[in-house]
C-alpha cells in the first residue's frame, strides 16, 4: 500500500509539473526541483519493485499523463516484467 500511494504521489507531481503547463521561464526552476525529486523516487519504486509495483509505476504516470489506454499498458508491464525475472 505505501509503494502505491508513494507511486501515485510522485507520478502527479511528475505530471504536474512538466514544461508543456507550466512553459514560463521563471518557473524553471522549481519545475526542475520538484520533478528531480519525484523522478527519484518513481526510479527507487521501479528498480526495488517486483512486476505488480513496476506495472503501478507505469499506470499511475500514466493516468496522471492522462494516457489513453492504461489497461492495456497495465498488462503490458506484468507481462514483461514476470517474463523478465522469472
Amino acid at each position: 500500500m505505501e509503494s502505491y500511494a508513494l507511486a501515485d504521489c510522485c507520478a502527479r507531481i511528475f505530471a504536474e509539473w512538466r514544461t508543456s503547463k507550466h512553459p514560463e521561464a521563471d518557473d524553471a526552476k522549481v519545475r526542475q526541483i520538484l520533478r528531480d525529486q519525484a523522478v527519484r523516487g518513481l526510479r527507487y519504486l521501479w528498480q526495488t519493485g517486483d512486476y505488480s509495483q513496476r506495472a503501478t509505476v507505469a499506470c499511475r504516470v500514466a493516468i496522471w499523463m492522462k494516457h489513453p489506454n492504461v489497461s492495456t499498458l497495465q498488462k503490458t508491464v506484468v507481462e514483461r516484467e514476470k517474463a523478465r525475472l522469472a
